[in-house]
């Protein structure tokens, strides 16, 4: 499981280290693709599967279903640590998130997500603020159903 933030340097080759809390769900691999923000996603190979499974089962006519296989599959890649944990990102993934020197991983449970930390700041001071407000009415439908 992925929980915490932590943040890891990124070299010019686009290399960054996985850190060790993360290192035993990523061992069977990872894919990375581009996030629902301006982030990055990186599932475990299990996860992505039963992910990829779950897209490919939506219909193609309806535009949402076309989006998201867009967003997810056509930027995605496979990448495997090394014996130190690192893995190299790809350049575009790296553009998308807008990630230069430094990367923000965040624990996600399933999976984790690749910011750059500014991009993080601002994020995490927006869902702060919104979380305020998630009372009665305004609590979203998916929290409500837990």
């Amino acid at each position: 499981m992925f929980i915490g933030t932590f943040e890891t340097p990124v070299e010019p080759s686009g290399r960054i280290v996985i850190p060790p809390a993360f290192r035993a769900a990523a061992l069977e691999g990872l894919t990375v693709t581009r996030g629902f923000d301006r982030c990055a996603q990186a599932f475990p190979t299990p996860i992505w599967h039963d992910l990829a499974r779950r897209i490919n089962a939506l219909p193609l006519f309806v535009d949402a279903a076309r989006q998201a296989r867009s967003l997810l599959f056509a930027a995605a890649t496979e990448l495997t640590p090394d014996a130190t944990g690192a893995v190299l990102l790809p350049r575009p993934l790296l553009a998308h998130a807008g990630i230069a020197s430094t990367v923000v991983l965040v624990g996600m449970g399933a999976f984790f997500e690749l910011w750059s930390p500014e991009a993080w700041n601002a994020a995490s001071d927006h869902l702060l603020h919104s979380v305020s407000r998630w009372t009665g009415a305004d609590l979203p439908l998916a929290l409500a159903a837990i």
